[in-house]
């Protein structure tokens, strides 16, 4: 601002003497006349506080008092010649309806050009004067300067005249610096960041003011030039290191620049502090894009252990009906084996997980765990599982496809029933960052124990699924929807065991704090078997309706604590079939993962 002001005299003369009275003062003064000139500047400290909290409640006040000075003006016209041009250039500002801070700009340009000339006019008066005694012995110059009874005089000008031009200059500059710099805000709220970077980068001379550079690194980042946006938000938080909000937006500075780890250390840095929930939310995406990003370039692995205790009012899944009929027999009295049998139980659970990328959209993982559930008030019913999956993933933009292969056997008191082995598909579209759909698919074989062979079958399943999720609203919540069709064929030539299954499934999950997790879910499916039932001598139709509430707390990163509940009521049109069955449980769970 104060080189626009110099240009803008056109007068070839004067800034030729100015330039070379600068160069005067640059390479010839001493250092003993700097300290005086520096002393003249110190000296208007109390000045430029006042002038500077003057200058600031006219800003805030500008309109109003704006007024008032031009009226002033419009009479003292005829008597101050001098500020002719700074009057001329306010009362432009005024007609045009200019804004304030334009205004203030225009006004301010004006006095500093009248200050210049000032001072122009007294350097081309002393310069010959100046030239004199530099040609002299020095010290007998100065020291005869500093007692020349005029030597006061020209402080008392040269003193305030100095002053004023630092004054107005440092003014206008922090004037135009805001101005440029809410520009760029507006632009950045209006989604119009790439008008914004075209605006800072027109403005070099403003970078290391923080308020541009954090603007100019924002609108950076969005257009795509993350290094200048490294480089902008890195000036702004090594000036004010505790900005959390520089923080961030320099956390997906590093993010869009590749440098990930750097990106992580910030991201944790902020949510270390507690930001707000929608915060945390928008980090909690970043870290785990971060985190899979690292799974396409390393060997990750995991493992679990969990324990917990629970209780079930219906191990057996029986009916609570004491007497049924049946055809060509009539009433029959079920025993007390049949009727419902509650218990509470322990239960245990390790596992392990790894994942090998191939390629950067090529992985191959495996897992596999093992359970126990044992009961301590009825017999015959502990159950051993122990499942194991293989399969390979790839990620192709937002699509991602996985195949697997997968078994278990469970056991009940050392009796197997059944064994399973299997295959499925499945195939993830992300539409965008919060909806997703879901298509798979797959085939399982349940053998049984030769006893039972009677009950082998094939299953085969097909699902869909929605996902939503709402990470800038209170909690978080995210809503699966899914749908799902299958059919179960006996293998041993008894239809009455086969059925075709309907359902859906609506799960709700969000979290109310950084800690503490719910999970909400129902579910209904319909089974009509392929033919009549052996003991009624009519078809089979059975309606499962069922629900389940997780809440779970983060101990701390590796250990968390969990409460479940599930509910299932199978409604079925044969009696014997019917049931209704609670069970909860509390689990300790501890988990380590590589990354």
């Amino acid at each position: 601002m104060l080189k626009k002001a110099i240009t803008s005299l056109n007068t070839d003369k004067t800034i030729k003497l100015a330039c070379a009275a600068a160069h005067d003062l640059d390479c010839r003064l001493n250092q003993g006349s700097l300290l005086i000139l520096q002393g003249l500047v110190n000296s208007s400290e109390a000045l430029a506080y006042g002038a500077a909290t003057t200058a600031a409640y006219l800003y805030a006040q500008s309109l109003p008092i704006a007024r008032k000075i031009k009226k002033r003006l419009k009479r003292e016209w005829s008597q101050r010649r001098v500020t002719q041009e700074t009057i001329l250039l306010a009362w432009k500002s005024f007609s045009e309806n200019k804004t304030s801070a334009q205004m203030l700009d225009l006004s301010l340009q004006a006095l500093s050009l009248q200050v210049l000339k000032l001072l122009i006019g007294l350097c081309e008066a002393t310069h010959r004067g100046i030239a004199w005694a530099l040609e002299h012995d020095w010290h007998t110059s100065v020291r005869l300067a500093y007692q020349h009874p005029h030597f006061n005089k020209l402080c008392a000008v040269a003193k305030p005249s100095v002053y004023g031009v630092i004054f107005a200059a440092a003014v206008i500059s922090a004037t135009s610096n805001a101005d440029v710099a809410d520009e760029m805000k507006v632009l950045i709220e209006q989604k119009k960041a790439g008008e914004a970077y075209v605006l800072g980068s027109k403005h070099p001379e403003l970078m290391g003011d923080p308020l541009f550079d954090y603007f100019y690194g924002v609108a950076a980042v969005e257009v795509g030039h993350p290094t200048a946006g490294v480089l902008a938000l890195e000036r702004v938080l090594l000036n004010d290191p505790n900005n959390d909000l520089v923080r961030l937006e320099l956390a997906r500075a590093y993010y869009a620049q590749g440098e990930y780890q750097r990106a992580k250390d910030e991201f944790l840095a902020v949510k270390k502090n507690q930001p707000p929930a929608g915060v945390v939310a928008t980090i909690n995406v970043y870290l785990d894009d971060i985190k899979a990003k690292d799974a396409q370039y390393n060997i990750t692995y995991g493992i679990f252990v969990e324990l917990g205790m629970g209780y079930n009012n219906n191990v057996n899944a029986a009916t609570a009906v004491n007497n049924i009929i049946l055809p060509y027999v009539g009433p029959v009295t079920l025993g007390a084996s049949s009727l419902p049998q509650k218990s509470a139980f322990g239960y245990d659970s390790i596992g392990a997980n790894v994942s090998m990328p191939i390629t950067s959209d090529v992985s191959v993982f495996a897992n596999a765990n093992t359970s126990a559930q044992r009961y301590s008030q009825v017999e015959g019913y502990n159950l051993n599982v122990t499942n194991a999956t293989t399969g390979v993933k790839v990620t192709d933009g937002p699509n991602t496809y996985k195949i697997a292969g997968f078994g278990s056997i469970a056991q009940i008191d050392q009796v197997p029933v059944p064994n399973t082995y299997g295959a499925g598909a499945e195939y993830v579209r992300q539409l965008t960052t919060t909806d997703s759909v879901m298509v798979a698919a797959g085939s399982t074989v349940l053998q049984y124990p030769s006893q039972y062979n009677a009950y082998n079958s094939n299953l085969n399943v097909g699902t869909v699924g929605y996902r939503k999720a709402f990470p800038d609203r209170k909690w978080q919540p995210v809503i699966d929807v899914s749908a799902n069709m299958a059919h179960q064929i006996d293998t041993s030539n008894r239809p009455d065991l086969g059925r075709r299954i309907a359902g859906g499934a609506l799960q709700l999950s969000f979290l109310p704090s950084e800690k503490v997790g719910v999970t909400i879910g129902a579910g209904y499916a319909q089974s009509k078997y392929d033919a009549n039932d052996l003991l009624y001598q009519t078809n089979r139709t059975d309606n499962l309706f069922s629900g389940n509430a997780v809440l779970q707390y983060k101990l701390t990163k590796e250990l968390s604590a969990r409460m479940e509940i599930t509910y299932y009521n199978n409604l079925s049109n044969l009696n014997l079939y019917g049931y209704e069955q609670w069970t909860g449980a509390i689990k300790l769970r501890y988990d380590w993962n590589s990354n």
